[in-house]
């Protein structure tokens, strides 16, 4: 009779601490969505840090290099740091892409994250580089982009130089 009395009185505790996770979760999820990262992948922790002015010269600054440029940069990844979201790159993003800087076409790691982006907020971009574009001269194409809210995560991580490039 005694193991009857338990039963009800602990299946009760974990019916409550049940409860308890499941409200506190639907109540923080409304609030933090929205500086919530969802997922970055651990090899963007190793990635260089540039501007894409400078990435964009690399391309195509030194006499038009742009067959040695994608052998040396073209899969790596790059971060491009405090980059402000403006106006004009949301009105002509999608699902799957935003422009960053206008030099930059990012396509989204996740579709639909242009949704967490607003006018105004700096943000980190990381990516993949893809090379140039084949549909816009003078553009590069970057893959899997994730942006974070400027300096929330360290990326990349400490010890790891930025590029520079020489200009000819």
């Amino acid at each position: 009779m005694k193991a009857m009395n338990k039963t009800p009185a602990l299946s009760s505790a974990i019916v409550s601490i049940i409860t308890v996770l499941v409200f506190s979760q639907v109540a923080c999820s409304g609030q933090t969505q929205s500086n919530f990262i969802k997922y970055v992948p651990p090899s963007y922790y190793n990635c260089t840090d540039t501007t894409p002015e400078n990435l964009l010269q690399a391309y195509f600054g030194r006499y038009n290099a742009v067959p040695g440029a994608e052998i040396i940069f073209n899969g790596q990844v790059f971060v491009f740091k405090n980059i402000v979201i403006t106006d004009c790159s949301l009105k002509y993003a999608t699902a799957d892409y935003i422009w960053v800087q206008s030099i930059i076409k990012c396509y989204f790691l996740q579709s639909g994250s242009v949704r967490q982006l607003r006018a105004g907020q700096k943000v980190d971009v990381v990516g993949v580089d893809a090379g140039i574009s084949k549909e816009y001269t003078g553009a590069l194409v970057f893959t899997g982009c994730v942006f974070l809210p400027a300096g929330s995560v360290q990326i990349p991580v400490e010890g790891i130089s930025a590029l520079t490039l020489p200009s000819y």
